[in-house]
């Protein structure tokens, strides 16, 4: 009842200006070279400003021995705050910039103590850079007078995001997965259905778009849909290097996490993981187009992700026509906020 009103949106909900993810197009970087790094940004209708940062944040380590835990542990404010006094600023104010890495950056005792920490000899924090390398955070502020659809951002408001990246001298670095690949509309079964979606990339455009050319995809208001994300990891999944708590290699397998965001309907999980991938979408009651994201991630930095849009209407065709008795209620907002309307059957609506 304190958060009413507005009630909370759900995390998936993309209603004003968001980061949705930060992709390096190589997420670990050899000394002396450089990755282009790109903003996937939603609810955007103007065009932001951005300003671009890199830093070194402490990585967790135990009291004896220092391992590198993969950014799994946030002990600060990252680049901001208090730590923002180490930030070096990029010279970039688009959505994309690229960060050169020097080329003795993995001999730089101070470098390797401002993450690993001060009490390490040199020795064994030069054996940890060849182990495990030095991660970076690359931050972003994202500054937009863009209120969104709600009304609820102020002017001049900034969005913070950060993506950790990793300086290694190996000859077998991280990379991202594929371009995201799907199933629209999936039956339950298992079975081959639904409209199976492909990754595009023009310039700085990734989406995704029907495979067959069949044309964008078109909805009826409250339809159900399940989303498949293809199930073909195993020949991008990559084997890595941690230090383990005694300080010694140990080898991890990566694993891919989906996350799905929308500016309309509602999801029945946002975020998987195999071997659980799919997703049900439920469309709104309002007509219009919906835009879709789509993001995937390999557990230790490497992401890909597009964009689609669905188009609701009470004209959609066999698309939404499917037996939805079986799929678990979701709702876009609470009982209260929705607007008023008879019952709407996913397998019958007529338009009316």
């Amino acid at each position: 009842m304190g958060c009413d009103p507005p009630p909370l949106e759900p995390r998936h909900k993309v209603t004003s200006p968001r980061i949705l993810a930060i992709i390096a197009d190589s997420p670990d970087v050899r000394p002396g070279q450089s990755t282009e790094i790109r903003v996937i940004a939603g609810g955007l209708t103007v065009e932001p400003e951005f300003t671009w940062y890199v830093c070194a944040r402490a990585e967790a380590t135990t009291t004896f021995v220092a391992q590198s835990t993969f950014g799994q542990a946030e002990p600060n404010d990252a680049c901001f705050g208090d730590a923002g006094a180490s930030n070096v600023r990029l010279p970039f104010t688009g959505p994309n910039a690229l960060f050169a890495v020097p080329g003795d950056l993995l001999r730089r005792l101070e470098a390797l103590r401002a993450v690993y920490g001060a009490n390490i000899s040199s020795t064994r924090l030069l054996e940890i850079a060849r182990t495990a390398g030095l991660p970076l955070t690359i931050a972003v502020e994202m500054r937009h007078n863009d209120p969104g659809t709600d009304g609820g951002a102020p002017a001049n408001t900034v969005v913070r995001a950060l993506k950790r990246i990793v300086v290694l001298d190996r000859p077998e670095l991280n990379r991202n997965p594929p371009g995201p690949s799907f199933r629209f509309g999936a039956p339950r079964d298992g079975d081959a259905g639904g409209v199976p979606m492909r990754y595009v990339r023009d310039g700085d455009d990734e989406r995704c778009e029907p495979d067959d050319g069949s044309g964008p995809l078109v909805v009826r208001p409250g339809s159900v849909h399940e989303l498949a994300p293809a199930p073909y990891e195993t020949p991008w999944l990559e084997r890595y290097f941690i230090l383990d708590t005694f300080g010694q290699p140990a080898e991890q397998v990566e694993t891919a996490f989906y996350s799905f965001y929308s500016t309309g309907g509602a999801y029945r999980d946002d975020r998987t993981r195999i071997p659980t991938r799919n997703t049900i979408w439920e469309a709104p009651l309002r007509l219009g187009p919906i835009q879709h994201w789509l993001i995937v991630r390999d557990g230790r930095g490497g992401t890909s992700a597009c964009r689609y849009t669905v188009t609701v209407s009470a004209d959609a065709g066999s698309l939404s026509r499917r037996d939805a008795a079986s799929l678990p209620d979701v709702s876009e907002s609470p009982l209260g906020s929705r607007p008023d309307a008879s019952h709407v059957d996913a397998t019958a609506f007529d338009g009316q």
